[in-house]
């Protein structure tokens, strides 16, 4: 089966298991560019209107995470998994929540997952890692690499969407591309027999 239908067949199963789990809505941002204007030049003006830039942004989020027990993943982390690259992407990558690798590294997508994750971007999408920003939707390791309860989610979402909207990827929406990634990346769950 070709990649692409692969993956249209991963994204439509993970879409209809959120369903069957009661998940209702996807918040999604709509973009409004004049002509020629492109994400970058957006954040371009407004680092040159003196708002926030987006590192900055970025690390007072991290800042707010670093004690953060929320939930109870927060008690058992080794470290924070807040999430890396560009912070002025026009592609952001969401997965649900760090592994073990990630939890030893405090870096989001370092193991098997996050080793394919680079191979499709350097390979298949032809930019650097680098270029792209990853991050989870919870920030730390759930126990036996389990997906997030729908209590941990919760209690990071608000640090997530904060996240997006730093970055601002070009790309919309973001939220589908991290359901994807998990569909495409994670075994074991439905889009895994292909």
């Amino acid at each position: 089966m070709a990649l692409d239908s692969r993956i249209a067949k991963a994204f439509r199963e993970r879409i209809l298991y959120l369903l069957e789990s009661g998940v209702r809505e996807i918040p999604i941002r709509t973009v409004v560019r004049g002509p020629g204007e492109t994400a970058r030049s957006k954040a371009v003006s407004a680092d040159s209107e003196g708002a926030f830039s987006e590192e900055r942004l970025l690390e007072e989020i991290r800042k707010e995470l670093e004690g953060c027990n929320r939930c109870p993943l927060g008690r058992t982390r080794r470290n924070l998994v807040f999430g890396e690259g560009n912070p002025r992407a026009d592609i952001l990558f969401i997965g649900e929540g760090p592994g073990s690798e990630e939890d030893a590294t405090g870096r989001p997508f370092v193991g098997p997952a996050g080793q394919l994750l680079t191979r499709i971007i350097e390979g298949g999408m032809g930019v650097p890692r680098s270029s792209v920003y990853i991050c989870n939707i919870v920030k730390c390791r759930p126990p036996n690499n389990r997906p997030p309860l729908d209590e941990e989610a919760a209690s990071c979402l608000p640090f997530l969407q904060r996240q997006i909207e730093a970055v601002r990827p070009g790309l919309e929406p973001p939220a589908f591309y991290g359901l994807l990634v998990g569909a495409v990346l994670r075994p074991g769950e439905p889009g895994r027999d292909m």
